[in-house]
């Protein structure tokens, strides 16, 4: 047997989202996603067989009324080009009271955390490396601040095959937040030895991937 995989390929995805919120909740934007190598590969495929489950697989906001709209693919013949996939949001963030909340895991992928047994018999075969970068800017209108948000942090396992990073920054002059999501997995296959390590991590991200950014209305 010849083995023709390749280390030099990976999943790459660069997320960017710029979010308009307005004094009465709703949200708009517009979302860019450039797919790289197997993220190209993998969604075209998705793409071609169904648009519409395309678009509820990759561009749904888990429990959130939040959704994409008026999706334009680009590049779509061109290998050698990352796939574009362009859209627009809408919708309304949750409120209790005088504050809303709002989620940075933006179209990442990470919404259920598939690592939950305490056992494992089997390697963990991801089928290739994987890198996930989102860059996330909100306008919020000047009856809005932050009251609470999620603490910048980078978690990695020991051997660092696992990096998660997250950066946040409140422009408080213009009232913008600025966020930055990283995820990095630098080894497609792990052995069946190594699920405690692979489970401690994921229950990690999956935590601080639920975190929410707390916004007080005036």
């Amino acid at each position: 047997m010849v083995n023709i995989a390749t280390d030099t390929m990976q999943y790459k995805e660069y997320i960017t989202a710029a979010i308009n919120l307005e004094e009465n909740g709703t949200i708009s934007g517009d979302v860019s996603i450039k797919s790289f190598d197997y993220a190209r590969i993998k969604k075209l495929q998705d793409y071609t067989a169904n648009k519409n489950e395309f678009i509820n697989k990759y561009l749904q906001i888990d429990e959130t009324s939040i959704v994409a709209k008026n999706l334009e693919l680009h590049n779509l013949e061109n290998d050698s080009l990352p796939l574009e996939q362009n859209c627009k949001l809408s919708g309304n963030l949750d409120t209790a009271g005088h504050f809303s909340y709002l989620t940075l895991n933006l179209f990442t992928g990470f919404d259920t955390n598939p690592f939950l047994n305490d056992n494992r018999f089997s390697n963990i075969n991801f089928g290739y490396k994987r890198f996930i970068k989102v860059n996330i800017a909100i306008q919020l209108p000047p009856v809005y601040s932050i009251d609470e948000m999620p603490t910048s942090i980078k978690l990695s396992d020991s051997d660092k095959d696992i990096i998660f990073t997250r950066q946040l920054e409140y422009d408080q002059q213009n009232n913008i937040l600025k966020g930055l999501v990283v995820l990095e997995f630098g080894k497609s296959l792990y052995d069946k030895e190594m699920y405690p390590v692979i489970k401690e991590m994921y229950q990690k991200i999956f935590g601080y991937l639920k975190e929410l950014v707390v916004l007080k209305k005036k």
